[in-house]
């Protein structure tokens, strides 16, 4: 869950530091915080890349989720960063266990 949580505020600081491509009022409120830690945003487009890939078949049925309905595409990222933590400590626990 920690793993999951981390996941989720990269995607909240990125989130909120990609209005710094648009001009549309208003700025969110930790954008001036955030700013100097730009690193964030490029980190949570890293890890939407896979998402994007894996998107792909849907969008060829008119199922946008990347640029879409917002709703769809916090709910999309939010069971994917929750099923990437679980593979992550998944793998973990599985090379603890190869190690002994």
């Amino acid at each position: 869950m920690l793993l999951f949580a981390v996941l989720v505020l990269i995607a909240s600081c990125g989130q909120i530091l990609a209005w710094g491509f648009s001009d549309i009022p208003p700025k969110p409120l930790l954008y001036d915080v955030l700013q100097p830690f730009w690193m964030l945003w490029v980190l949570w487009v890293c890890l939407l890349f896979p998402l994007d890939i894996l998107s792909r078949p849907l969008k060829s049925i008119g199922i946008d989720v990347m640029s879409g309905h917002p709703l769809l595409f916090y709910v999309t990222e939010g069971v994917y960063f929750y099923l990437m933590s679980c593979l992550i400590v998944s793998l973990n626990n599985r090379f603890k266990t190869w190690k002994n």
